[in-house]
């Protein structure tokens, strides 16, 4: 996906749906091939149930890291399609603490949406600081997190440099 952003993909994604023949009067907007229900967790609030089919979808899984990223971008169908055509879900799995994953998602109306979602996530805020320490207060090997300010700024800055190339892989970089 890094070389086409994800903005292009949305739009060919509509428009060819736009111009796709219809077999039966009945079918809504989505009821075609690749659409399935999806269940996209929240954190904090009720899950979303939607009627979607995957556009795109990347994941940062580094060993170095304490925290795995996932973004994916769905288009919506059915009814509530009409009116929020689009879905993005980030994932962070906390690998030092264990389940439950971070988990937000939101419809949105349009590519433009979209790209404000996840350009505008910002990682570390939502990561609790004791996921890059563990129970066990260490990470990177002999790297004594708990109590040594400098380690753990390190590790939020690789952290944070990892969500920047995910978000760059997804929808290319900011100009």
């Amino acid at each position: 996906m890094s070389g086409l952003a994800i903005a292009q993909v949305l739009d060919r994604g509509r428009t060819a749906a736009a111009h796709a023949p219809v077999a039966a009067a009945d079918n809504a907007p989505g009821d075609g091939e690749g659409f399935e229900t999806v269940v996209l967790q929240r954190r904090g609030l009720r899950p979303l149930r939607i009627t979607a089919r995957l556009l795109a979808e990347v994941a940062a899984r580094a060993y170095e890291l304490p925290v795995w990223s996932e973004i994916a971008v769905y288009e919506v169908g059915g009814a509530e399609g009409a009116t929020t055509p689009f879905a993005a879900k980030i994932v962070h799995r906390l690998r030092l603490l264990g389940p439950p994953d971070l988990a937000f998602a939101e419809l949105l109306p349009d590519a433009e949406a979209v790209l404000h979602f996840i350009r505008g996530h910002d990682p570390v805020a939502a990561i609790p600081a004791v996921a890059f320490i563990g129970a066990a207060g260490v990470w990177d090997g002999a790297a004594v997190l708990a109590g040594n300010e400098t380690a753990l700024a390190q590790a939020i800055l690789r952290q944070r440099a990892a969500w920047r190339q995910l978000v760059a892989a997804m929808v290319g970089r900011e100009r």
